[in-house]
C-alpha cells in the first residue's frame, strides 16, 4: 500500500494492486455534507449511501432541540448520553433533559437501500413538514445526523453564517480535554 499526492494536492492511495482511490474515497468514521432526500409514501427516507455506511441498519431516531430530528447509531448515542445518565436522576434538569430526548427516541431498522420508516410519534414535530414528497435536508454534524425542513435548514444556516465569527471566538476560550 502507498499513498501520493498529486499536482492538484489529492491524496491517492493504493491498496491492492492497479486499485486506486482517493483519500475521500474511502470511507470515514464521521458524518459530513448534506443532502436533499425526498419524504415517500408511508413517511420513508432513504439516507444516502455515505450516510448509511456509517449509520449501519439500525438508527436511533429522536426528536431534535431545534425542530428537526436527530439520527445517531446505537454507539455514538450510547457515548453521547453516557455523561448525562451518569448524573444524578435527583436533578431536575437531567430528568427533563432525558425525558425530552430519550421518551421520543426510536430504535428504527434501515433496509439494505437505506430506507427507513418515520415512527408515528416523530410525524408531527413543529418546524418539519412530513407531507408526501416534501424536500428535507439530511445534514451530516461529525457524530450525527440531523433531519430538518428545506427551509428551516436554509434559515439556520443563515443564522449561523451571521455568528460563526463569534461562535468560533467562544469555542476558542473553551477548556478543551
Amino acid at each position: 500500500m502507498w499513498i501520493f499526492v498529486d499536482k492538484y494536492g489529492i491524496k491517492w492511495i493504493n491498496m491492492v494492486k492497479n486499485s486506486y482511490k482517493t483519500i475521500t474515497d474511502i470511507s470515514t468514521n464521521f458524518l459530513l455534507g448534506n443532502y436533499e432526500v425526498k419524504l415517500s409514501k408511508g413517511f420513508r427516507l432513504t439516507l444516502p449511501s455515505p450516510y448509511r455506511d456509517i449509520l449501519g441498519n439500525k438508527i436511533i431516531l429522536t426528536k431534535g432541540i431545534e425542530n428537526n430530528l436527530y439520527i445517531f447509531d446505537i454507539a455514538r448515542w450510547e457515548k453521547l448520553l453516557k455523561p448525562v445518565t451518569n448524573r444524578s436522576f435527583l436533578n431536575a434538569n437531567v430528568r427533563k433533559f432525558l425525558r425530552y430526548l430519550m421518551s421520543q427516541a426510536f430504535v428504527v431498522n434501515v433496509d439494505k437501500l437505506g430506507r427507513f420508516v418515520v415512527p408515528p410519534a416523530l410525524r408531527d414535530v413543529e418546524g418539519i413538514d412530513l407531507g408526501q414528497d416534501t424536500t428535507l435536508i439530511l445534514a451530516g454534524l461529525y457524530n450525527w445526523v440531523e433531519l430538518w425542513s428545506k427551509d428551516a435548514w436554509n434559515k439556520s444556516l443563515k443564522q449561523a453564517s451571521k455568528q460563526v465569527g463569534n461562535l468560533a471566538d467562544l469555542l476558542d476560550k473553551l477548556e478543551w480535554p
